[in-house]
């Protein structure tokens, strides 16, 4: 026999029994008992191995290109397409936008098994250490994991931003936004979109990012009510009955992490097939492409609940959704905020002087001063107050130049010691001495020693 036959386990077994029914060692009726196949079977694999031989058993086929090949011609137009407008896609996400935008169909598949034989695309391989399979939240609305995707999302034609993205973990339902950062202003509006669109949900899973959490110390005020350091978007969290639960490892959050591969993945080709660079132009493309995204990939739930409690009024969602400081009243009735200078106006129930008020600050700068659920009427002045500070007379300067008197003017070189003046050395010299101790010539000597004479 020529060259290898490719043969199976099934088929191997098939060749030992055979071959003995053909020496007659075993009967046909056996061998179809141990084959597990019917008698009449037996006998045509018999004439089949005594014409043919071991060649008989393999399928014919085997080998051999595929009865439902593509044909050629429209492989390589597949391929060309491929090449030109999708070089970077992956063969399922490509294999959609062939159908969609070129009308050509191919199964995913088989566009991988062409794409690594022509060295265009390599499998990837996924190693990584074992984890358990957390469970999905059974309702919708239970569990909403939050996080930021920050991404050249524009390519070459635009700037770098982020996308923040929310995913239900029951259903797998999600929610886009492209903002600037993951700053408050737009994690607030991401959450709002979710509220708007389907209601409160009970809680939100998010990374240790100091915009959802915070590690300093609690205030006074904290300390007195007993209540723990939040930010600003945990206290938007808080009005609203959202927990906020923190995941310790990418992996915890996993539903939202797997979100960023897809759309890092897909939204980005997207965008460059539609000519997008802007902000505001892809949140506008978000509208129609999030909802084919759902309902791709989206799952049923195990519980048909919905847990999302009703969204507040678009009043109360405005008055939530943004900074909240604490400050004091002056007693000119001016609160300073961020260096700027708020004057309250007069109007009835006016706040007294050195009480706490809330001033409300939006993403777009607008303003508004709030006391006991009451808004103020304010405006902002263009300059600081002027505050009137006291003269002061001018500094007298001191005398600093040595008198006439003086023993550094007496002083003949620098670094000599400074001699006493003659009538103090007489003074001394009669108060130790005294004119009955030395005779008069002695005492003159030590005058003229002590002033430098000569004797």
């Amino acid at each position: 026999m020529k060259g290898y036959l490719s043969m199976s386990q099934k088929e191997r077994n098939q060749h030992l029994v055979l071959d003995r029914v053909v020496k007659e060692e075993l009967r046909p009726c056996d061998a179809a008992r141990i084959l597990e196949i019917t008698y009449r079977h037996v006998q045509r694999l018999v004439r089949a191995y005594r014409d043919r031989g071991e060649d008989s058993l393999p399928h014919g086929l085997r080998g051999g290109p595929g009865t439902h090949r593509t044909d050629a011609a429209i492989k390589e137009k597949i391929l060309e397409s491929y090449r030109t407008n999708y070089k970077d896609f992956g063969p399922t996400f490509a294999s959609e936008k062939l159908l969609e935008r070129d009308g050509l169909t191919v199964n995913p598949e088989t566009l991988r098994l062409w794409l690594i034989e022509s060295g265009e695309w390599t499998p990837k391989k996924r190693r990584g250490r074992h984890r358990k399979r957390r469970e999905r939240r059974a309702c919708f609305g239970d569990l909403i994991q939050v996080d930021g995707s920050h991404h050249n999302w524009f390519e070459e034609r635009g700037d770098r931003c982020c996308l923040m993205t929310l995913v239900d973990d029951a259903t797998g339902r999600s929610s886009f936004l492209f903002t600037r950062d993951e700053g408050t202003f737009a994690v607030m509006a991401a959450l709002r979109g979710w509220v708007q669109s389907y209601g409160v949900p009970v809680a939100l899973y998010t990374d240790r990012l100091k915009t959802y959490l915070t590690d300093r110390e609690p205030t006074v005020t904290e300390q007195l009510a007993g209540a723990s350091p939040v930010t600003q978007f945990g206290r938007a969290c808080t009005s609203l009955g959202i927990r906020i639960i923190a995941a310790r490892s990418p992996q915890a959050k996993g539903r939202v992490e797997n979100k960023h591969g897809l759309t890092q993945d897909r939204l980005v080709k997207e965008l460059r097939l539609a000519g997008i660079n802007t902000i505001a132009a892809a949140n506008k493309f978000l509208e129609t492409w999030l909802p084919q995204i759902n309902e791709r990939f989206g799952v049923s739930p195990a519980d048909a609940t919905d847990l999302h409690r009703s969204a507040p009024s678009a009043e109360d969602l405005d008055g939530i959704f943004c900074r909240h400081e604490e400050r004091s009243v002056g007693n000119d009735w001016v609160v300073r905020y961020n260096n700027k200078y708020l004057q309250i106006v007069r109007q009835a129930n006016l706040p007294p002087s050195r009480s706490a008020v809330t001033v409300r600050e939006w993403e777009d700068g607008r303003m508004e001063v709030w006391f006991k659920e009451r808004c103020l009427q304010h405006k902002e002045l263009t300059a600081p107050p002027k505050r009137v500070k006291p003269e002061k007379a001018p500094a007298v300067p001191k005398k600093s130049v040595p008198d006439a008197q003086h023993p550094w003017r007496t002083e003949d070189t620098c670094g000599k010691a400074i001699r006493p003046t003659k009538a103090l050395t007489e003074e001394l010299v009669d108060f130790y001495l005294g004119d009955g101790h030395l005779p008069a010539a002695v005492r003159d000597i030590m005058r003229n020693v002590t002033h430098g004479g000569d004797l």
